[in-house]
């Protein structure tokens, strides 16, 4: 057999008046893994010595960044000192930031320390710190967000001080020759639709702003559901406006905690379409595609309402949190008033024990 008519195969049946076609395709291979425990501590243990060393690190460079000993050494910054001593002036600034940060807020150490924080979060931190605002909760987002996620609520804030609520953004990009052509008329055509004159920088809003509101769901205006609940309707279908509550619920983007993927989604079920379950928002969640895998095939599992999701890996270690190592990991405690109980051990009925 070709490889396509592996892949595919085609059967027919007929009879007078009758033709039937069967079409089989053959199941996606699991994901592959192999179990490494002896790595992954070595990894552990290497990352909590590296940051103990980057902390310590960083309150040395922030003294000699203060007293200014880099000059006697032949520097113009603790950024170029940085580079004589084998590091980049960006992670020199960096460990600077991180020095700074938690001077700011010292249990941001014990933070990093154990492994809740990630360094480059913390350096982050001294950015926002300093532009702290009545109800902000720059900890508990370091501890819960990605680093990237942290990153864009960091530079937000920045823009937000230096240029008020409403930012103006420089914004640079590079085109090919045809995407150039295609925005030559904007500035003519744009103009002619708002029945004015528009500085440079409206008539690409403009363009951006049509695009958005022809194709962003999140953008079209909701009316009237004229399905009834999914629970009594055959098929596969998902409402649009059960499309759009998933996409406002997880910022749409995959559900996993700190997986930051948000382009290729997947709508994925909690009770198995197989097994009954419907296709509305109480019943759904989104995942990038290698997370829906893992869970179909009982590498992650799922519990509590598709509103308020828990998740663990295959041995029931919780993943809302970042895990210290497994060398110091704290025992299990009652959560404390406001904060949500972690999962440690799964019931084998939950989520992940089969494919949706």
């Amino acid at each position: 057999m070709s490889g396509e008519e592996d892949r595919v195969r085609l059967g027919r049946l007929s009879a007078p008046g009758v033709s039937i076609l069967f079409v089989t395709f053959k199941a996606p291979e699991p994901l592959r893994a192999r179990r490494n425990d002896d790595a992954a501590r070595r990894f552990e243990a290497s990352l909590s010595a590296m940051r103990r060393s980057a902390l310590e690190a960083a309150k040395a460079l922030l003294e000699v960044d203060r007293c200014g000993h880099f000059v006697y050494e032949g520097c113009a910054s603790v950024g170029e000192f940085g580079e004589r001593h084998g590091a980049s002036a960006g992670e020199a600034r960096r460990l600077v930031a991180l020095a700074m940060a938690v001077e700011m807020c010292p249990p941001l150490e014990e933070r990093v320390l154990t492994g809740r924080i990630p360094l480059e979060s913390a350096a982050r931190l001294y950015a926002a710190l300093s532009r702290a605002r009545p109800g902000d909760d720059w900890l508990g987002w370091a501890e819960t967000e990605s680093t990237r996620s942290l990153r864009r609520r960091v530079d937000k804030r920045v823009e937000e001080t230096r240029l008020g609520e409403a930012p103006a953004v420089a914004l640079t990009v590079f085109l090919s020759l045809a995407g150039r052509d295609g925005l030559v008329p904007a500035p003519a055509i744009a103009p002619r639709k708002a029945d004015r004159t528009l500085p440079e920088g409206e008539p690409i809003a403009a363009t951006v702003d049509h695009y958005l509101t022809s194709f962003d769901p999140m953008r079209a205006k909701a009316g009237s559901r004229r399905l009834p609940h999914t629970s009594i309707v055959v098929g596969r279908y998902v409402p649009a406006e059960v499309r759009r509550q998933l996409m406002a619920r997880g910022d749409d983007r995959c559900a996993i905690p700190f997986c930051d993927h948000d382009i290729f989604l997947e709508n994925a079920h909690v009770v198995a379409h197989a097994r009954g379950g419907h296709r509305d928002a109480d019943n759904l969640l989104r995942f990038c595609s290698k997370h829906h895998r893992m869970l179909d095939e009982g590498k992650l599992r799922q519990v509590g309402p598709a509103g308020d999701p828990k998740f663990a890996d295959a041995r029931g270690r919780g993943l809302s949190r970042r895990a210290p190592p497994s060398s110091t990991a704290e025992p299990p405690r009652a959560p404390t008033a406001g904060e949500s109980a972690e999962p440690i051990l799964l019931r084998p009925e939950t989520r992940g024990a089969a494919p949706t």
